[in-house]
């Protein structure tokens, strides 16, 4: 794959009837988040339009999603943080979750290794992150951010804000 694309997949979609415009969401494997950002310029700048063209794989029978890493890049990709091997090409896509499939749980270990969410925090690794995270859910433990709780409202409105600060840094306090 050319080193100025990168695959992902389509989770959802939005009408913004202000702007008389969709937003679509496409979702980037952890281990490919890095290349994303820097193909799309960094961060979002509402000053500025960048236009990326979108190409639909055809994936007949499940065949596995392309990877945007080069085969020596793969060889040295970063464990994941249990420590197994993170996924590779040879994952097939629907073995992963999107993230409307993932539980709040899930999501927590997701974005609390993120390093944009935890600038967005305010702070510097995972482990801080997650400690903020179970203080303002109200909860001893991410385990306890269930769909049926309080803490899981709460989940959604720190994902709502920090998702707002991704599309514009500058505007969000």
């Amino acid at each position: 794959m050319p080193t100025d694309a990168f695959s992902a997949t389509y989770s959802d979609w939005k009408l913004i009837r202000t702007r008389a415009v969709v937003q679509i969401v496409l979702e980037v494997p952890i281990e490919d988040a890095d290349h994303a950002y820097n193909v799309l310029g960094g961060m979002p700048n509402s000053a500025r339009e960048i236009w990326v063209g979108v190409a639909r794989f055809v994936n007949a029978g499940g065949a596995p999603r392309p990877s945007t890493l080069a085969a020596d890049d793969r060889a040295s990709a970063p464990a994941s943080r249990h420590g197994e091997p993170a996924p590779d090409s040879n994952t097939p896509a629907r073995a992963r979750k999107s993230w409307h499939e993932m539980t709040p749980t899930m999501q927590t270990g997701v974005l609390c290794a993120d390093k944009s969410f935890q600038k967005w925090l305010g702070v510097n690794n995972e482990t801080d992150a997650a400690i903020l995270i179970r203080g303002r859910c109200g909860v001893n433990s991410r385990k306890d951010i269930q769909l049926t709780t309080n803490a899981a409202g709460v989940w959604r409105d720190i994902v709502a804000d920090y998702r707002a600060w991704m599309r514009d840094p500058e505007a969000v306090p």
